[in-house]
């Protein structure tokens, strides 16, 4: 019976051992999935910055282009167009100002700095021919947003549906030692909205394309449109579609948009640990 106490006693020991390493792997494993979904939201993020700047633009536009008109957009910025008229276009020069110091704006979103919008319309329809976004020491909720934005019309697709060409290069600085990029190419096809052209409200965009960047951890990654996004209105948030994020040195992962109703800022969180519902702000 002694001998077999002596026995016990190790097969014991090394009972514990072994359940506390594991316990430790799962707790780091934990930890590990904790920063990966942290840093996946925000990479998402991104998209809702550059369509809130896209929509900022589009109620800029829809104002009557008089000469050097300002007047209080957005419930803090000040707005000026300077209007070069043409013969068959006119180009009209915004300058979106929402001052030095945070305002925040009726979304509940603080903003501050510059957004210049340079749109090329048609002289009577106001049908879009070229846009020209770029901003000057712009933030929202004090991150840093550099991006340079043009949106050219094409023409009309298969579908008889008007489209444009996006190329755009952007930089996101969230604090003086992260920093992330981002340039995308993609197609905007307007589906709905068109015929009224002075009311964003009953316009529905598709979006298709692709685009790379560094994230603010120094990864590279890629970005693939897998089902069009749908963009309604003027909500600054995605409603439709999912977007595949293929990171050097990390899980990929999926954000399907699919997952609110109507425009909130629910999306769903697929990676190859499961499926988790995020809020994008």
């Amino acid at each position: 019976m002694k001998s077999s106490f002596k026995l016990i006693k190790p097969l014991i020991l090394s009972l514990i051992i072994l359940g506390t390493t594991s316990c430790k792997r799962n707790i780091d494993e934990d930890v590990e999935l904790d920063v990966d979904t942290s840093i996946m939201v925000v990479d998402a993020q991104v998209e809702v910055s550059m369509a809130d700047i896209d929509n900022i633009a589009d109620q800029a536009e829809v104002f009557t282009s008089v000469t050097k008109k300002t007047e209080d957009v957005l419930s803090c910025a000040v707005l000026t167009k300077d209007t070069t008229f043409g013969s068959s276009y006119d180009t009209v020069n915004i300058v979106v100002d929402f001052g030095t110091s945070n305002c925040e704006g009726i979304d509940g979103h603080n903003r501050k700095g510059i957004i210049k919008v340079t749109s090329v319309l048609d002289k009577i329809t106001r049908f879009k021919k070229e846009r020209k976004i770029e901003t000057v020491d712009y933030y929202m909720n004090d991150i840093k947003i550099e991006c340079g934005r043009k949106l050219s019309y094409v023409g009309k697709n298969s579908s008889n549906q008007y489209y444009w060409n996006l190329s755009a290069t952007s930089k996101i600085f969230y604090s003086s030692t992260e920093s992330a990029t981002f340039n995308n190419e993609r197609t905007y096809t307007f589906t709905s909205g068109i015929t009224t052209p002075l009311d964003i409200s009953d316009d529905q965009w598709m979006i298709e394309g692709d685009g790379a960047g560094t994230r603010k951890d120094g990864n590279n990654y890629t970005v693939l449109i897998t089902e069009p996004l749908i963009k309604v209105g003027d909500c600054i948030y995605i409603q439709e579609g999912k977007i595949k994020y293929t990171v050097d040195n990390a899980r990929d992962f999926t954000i399907d948009y699919g997952a609110g109703t109507g425009c909130d800022n629910k999306a769903d969180l697929i990676y190859d640990g499961g499926t988790k519902v995020i809020t994008i702000d």
